[in-house]
């Protein structure tokens, strides 16, 4: 072997070496981006307190079936409780809900006791709320000059 084909073998083998050592660190980063993302959702951190790896990542959708609900908020769902589950509905916010509730076209909904709301627009889009006082959807609808035709209470 001559030495010109030495030199060429030990390139590539650096080369190879190389290569795998920034796979390796691919991965960790990726795997260290997903334990931190994982971390806030379990925790419930908020945007100010996460990492700029979590923040490019979209947000996840909470639903009345995911699997790490906070176990009061499930209970002060009352008897309703099964009922939201098997609807499978978005929980958001009120603030969310109020810009739904003047952006979307609104089937019906329904104020519980317990003060949660569902709310169902016309497209097929189904959502849990808890209002932050009950009667507080009528109050905003009128305040908004929206119809509160299709909206129940329990």
């Amino acid at each position: 072997m001559s030495a010109i084909e030495v030199i060429k073998r030990e390139v590539e083998i650096d080369s190879r070496i190389h290569m795998k050592k920034i796979m390796v660190v691919t991965a960790v980063v990726l795997f260290m981006a997903s334990v931190v993302a994982l971390a806030a959702e379990l925790t419930g951190k908020t945007d100010e307190q996460v990492s700029v790896a979590e923040q490019e990542k979209p947000a996840l959708k909470l639903t009345t079936q995911s699997k790490h609900l906070d176990r009061e908020m499930t209970r002060s769902w009352g008897n309703q409780k099964g009922f939201f589950i098997m609807k499978n509905l978005s929980i958001i916010d009120w603030e969310q809900a109020k810009t739904i509730l003047l952006r979307e076209e609104i089937r019906d909904g329904k104020q519980y006791h317990t003060g949660w709301l569902t709310i169902y627009t016309v497209k097929g889009a189904r959502y849990l709320t808890k209002q932050p006082r009950i009667d507080l959807l009528f109050d905003f609808l009128k305040e908004n000059k929206l119809s509160a035709k299709g909206f129940g209470t329990e």
